[in-house]
């Protein structure tokens, strides 16, 4: 099992963008025990005069800290700041050995939502921010069969796009959206005691990417086809380009014009058909005066 502390929780609902980012602050806001925080690497200090959390990106080892990050803000813009000269990791490196053990994760938007889903020790990974997805970061899931990604929002949907775009995860990839909440931090507020069994009806009910590609894509076709259905279904598809060349006032080369419109087509095919067009040069002559 992953390290957690799964089960109910007491807490105090934050609200207020004047309340200042205390650990205690930070830890009734997301609903988990500061001790349990704490064991995650969560430490306050102070930030330009005011109080922050850190949280630290540890390495698949949890020693090394890769990045830092720190939550300056509960609710206000911005509410995390990376630490200068940084890159950019994925938040729970240390826990994906068990992860694997699992066979999925859950990948979620920033770090509070990766704390709760361990916190229930379920398995997952932080994306530090909806665009923050990088196409190299593929490699560390490696040997995990399902990857869920929570998707709450547009920008979680561009997050959605930008992961579909990755060729290593696509066969793997899944997608979940929670009925009634925004995250997974609002599903564990609602209600601790029914978080797991909600989440894992959510997991059940994932859609792969493979499925939501092959149903866009017949999409894709019925519309195309909406939309040309009348010269789809031609019995004369040639007749049809020579009527519409002539109407564009094109005289004569209606060989050539058939040629090439049927080589064109053949892009669509698994063997593509090349053309080189030839002609006489005729030579002009031009008469030059002199002043």
């Amino acid at each position: 099992m992953l390290k957690g502390e799964g089960g109910s929780s007491t807490y105090c609902r934050t609200t207020s963008t004047d309340q200042p980012a205390t650990l205690e602050n930070y830890a009734d806001y997301v609903g988990l025990p500061i001790a349990f925080l704490k064991g995650l690497g969560l430490r306050e200090y102070r930030h330009l005069g005011e109080p922050a959390v850190s949280m630290p990106y540890l390495d698949e080892n949890e020693e090394e800290v890769l990045l830092k990050r720190s939550r300056i803000s509960l609710t206000g813009k911005p509410k995390v700041k990376t630490r200068k000269g940084d890159n950019h990791r994925l938040y729970g490196l240390g826990k994906l050995d068990e992860v694997r053990k699992a066979g999925y994760v859950f990948l979620v938007e920033g770090e509070s939502d990766a704390q709760t889903l361990w916190y229930h020790s379920e398995p997952a990974a932080g994306i530090p921010g909806a665009n923050g997805w990088k196409a190299e970061w593929a490699s560390e899931l490696d040997g995990i069969d399902r990857i869920i990604l929570v998707v709450e929002d547009a920008a979680g949907e561009a997050c959605w796009r930008k992961l579909a775009a990755t060729p290593e995860l696509q066969e793997r990839l899944y997608r979940v959206e929670l009925e009634g909440v925004k995250d997974v931090s609002e599903l564990h507020k609602q209600d601790a005691e029914s978080f797991k069994e909600r989440l894992a009806k959510a997991r059940e009910g994932a859609r792969a990417w493979m499925d939501i590609a092959e149903s866009e894509a017949e999409e894709r076709a019925r519309e195309a086809l909406g939309s040309c259905r009348e010269l789809a279904e031609s019995t004369d598809i040639l007749a049809e380009l020579i009527a519409d060349l002539e109407r564009c006032r094109l005289v004569g080369e209606r060989g050539n014009a058939k040629l090439l419109y049927l080589a064109m087509t053949s892009r669509l095919l698994e063997k593509i058909v090349s053309v080189v067009v030839k002609g006489l040069l005729r030579e002009a002559s031009h008469t030059w005066s002199s002043w």
